[in-house]
């Protein structure tokens, strides 16, 4: 049944104090549709006050709503697409009848109606800013958003509790999930593939809290990094070689910290002649390469006797000729399988992991080896590893919400019982009056030892990459000054300062 034959309506500009009658003929009288409205909202569908002019905004919003929603069947399966024009139509219709002076403010009152009646009410307008890439409720007045790396309190707020588990639902139906008391605490997945984590009464005691992770299309390039600061055009340059290579990289960083980003710029920079397998918990990079064959962990954890971890897509992965194999979020068991593959000769792995600093990684590395295989001994676990991982690339997000890789450091072998690391690049702050939290990836000066195995696969870089310059020779007399050998970089290039390129390497 269409919209307009459930709610009645009278023609444009008339208004009199008789009884509303519907003016398609065999639909229900006023009387019969406010006998249809719910007791909560009956105080809102009543018949048009003579005070309506002196409706708050808000009010009349609501008003609106609630005489649109009283009017929708609510076992009627709501195809948006067709829904959208019969709601239209009756918001015009209620709108002439009730405010025929309120025109210019049509198109605004609309919106927020629509957008209550068929879709995310408050919620609607930060889900569609592709800026905003997380959205936190914190009860139905304080709504926060992560934009472009930084927490912001929104102005859109919820009347009540109700109001956000009404859009909550909404939200869950397409994935046959729903959120109320008798199951306070749901992690779902939603159709557009963001995350939405939510947790209501009686476990929340202060409001519905939920916190909705976006899932976005766009991923940042190698482009976009270097604009942004966080890389340089030298140390992406390094990066590209150790991927291509086949070093097995580790992106670490706490949670937040922008591992995601980093781990989807350097998949993006393996050959696309490659097979690659990608083992993800949460589907979130993006491959341009043709061969990506994607899987899911979380979708193979059932919660059944017998299910598939991690770890077993990994060893799956290996059974099936992979040239490259990327973990998203390396968190348990799985760490055994990576590095155990590494040690029998598989290379170019790409893996993320949560961690404070690049010799923290190492350590849950280790402990997450452990969780695997609890008989081997901590010293025989750390030497696999210092064998297995070339490289770690290090991000973690500043003080004022930027997120920069600080730390490129290398793996390079044992000493006693320490893993040896070197930082080939590190982010250096420089503090200004205006902008206190400015710096740069910086190079160290210190020559990769795996820089053998760049040359051996092409991959051909200039020592002024890493901050290494070529020593002027000596002046012939010494009131002539230095010569500068042919294929010096020039003198304004960041790097000043000469470094010897066989000075001794030194742990971090």
């Amino acid at each position: 049944m269409s919209l307009l034959r459930r709610i009645p309506h009278k023609p444009d500009g008339e208004s009199s104090g008789k009884p509303e009658t519907s003016a398609v003929p065999g639909s229900p009288t006023a009387a019969d549709a406010r006998d249809q409205v719910p007791a909560a909202a009956g105080s809102a569908a009543r018949t048009v006050s003579a005070d309506n002019e002196s409706e708050s905004p808000a009010d009349r919003k609501r008003r609106l709503q609630t005489q649109i929603l009283a009017a929708l069947d609510p076992l009627l399966v709501i195809d948006p697409a067709k829904t959208n024009d019969e709601v239209e139509a009756l918001f015009d219709a209620r709108l002439a009848e009730q405010w025929p002076g309120l025109s210019p403010d049509r198109s605004r009152l609309f919106e927020f109606v629509i957008a209550e009646v068929l879709g995310l009410g408050p919620l609607e307008a930060l889900m569609a800013d592709e800026s905003i890439i997380e959205i936190m409720v914190n009860g139905p007045k304080a709504v926060y958003v992560n934009e472009r790396g930084r927490l912001v309190r929104s102005q859109a707020t919820f009347e009540d509790d109700a109001h956000v588990l009404r859009i909550l639902n909404r939200m869950l139906k397409p994935v046959n999930r729903t959120i109320d008391a008798a199951h306070p605490v749901i992690k779902a997945r939603l159709p557009d593939q963001s995350h939405l984590y939510a947790v209501t009464a009686p476990v929340a005691r202060g409001g519905t809290t939920v916190t909705i992770r976006k899932y976005s299309r766009k991923r940042y390039t190698v482009e976009d990094l270097i604009r942004f600061g966080s890389l340089t055009e030298n140390s992406a340059e390094y990066l590209r070689a150790c991927v291509v290579a086949r070093l097995n990289i580790v992106v670490s960083g706490r949670v937040g910290a922008g591992k995601t980003s980093v781990l989807n710029v350097l998949a993006n920079f393996i050959p696309d002649d490659q097979r690659i397998f990608t083992i993800e918990h949460e589907n979130e990079l993006l491959l341009h390469q043709e061969q990506v064959i994607a899987w899911d962990s979380s979708a193979a954890a059932t919660g059944t006797p017998g299910e598939l971890t991690t770890a077993d897509l990994v060893v799956q992965a290996l059974a099936m000729s992979p040239d490259r194999v990327v973990v998203g979020d390396c968190r348990a068991g799985e760490a055994q399988a990576l590095i155990d593959a590494m040690g029998m000769g598989y290379d170019g792995f790409l893996l993320s992991a949560n961690s404070e600093n690049p010799r923290d990684t190492l350590s849950r590395l280790e402990m997450m080896y452990a969780m695997g295989d609890s008989k081997r001994s901590s010293a025989v676990i750390r030497s696999q590893i210092a064998a297995s991982i070339d490289l770690i690339v290090h991000v973690e997000r500043l003080r004022d919400g930027s997120r920069r890789i600080a730390h490129i450091t290398e793996v390079q072998g044992m000493d006693s019982d320490s893993i040896v690391l070197a930082d080939i690049f590190e982010f250096e702050e420089t503090h200004t009056e205006t902008a206190p939290r400015i710096g740069y990836l910086r190079p160290t000066g210190l020559r990769p030892r795996s820089y053998g195995r760049l040359e051996a696969a092409g991959q051909h870089l200039t020592p002024v990459v890493f901050g290494i310059l070529r020593r002027p020779p000596e002046p012939l007399h010494p009131e002539d000054p230095p010569k500068a050998n042919a294929g010096d970089p020039p003198q304004n290039d960041t790097v000043t300062e000469a470094v010897d390129p066989d000075r001794p390497v030194s742990g971090s």
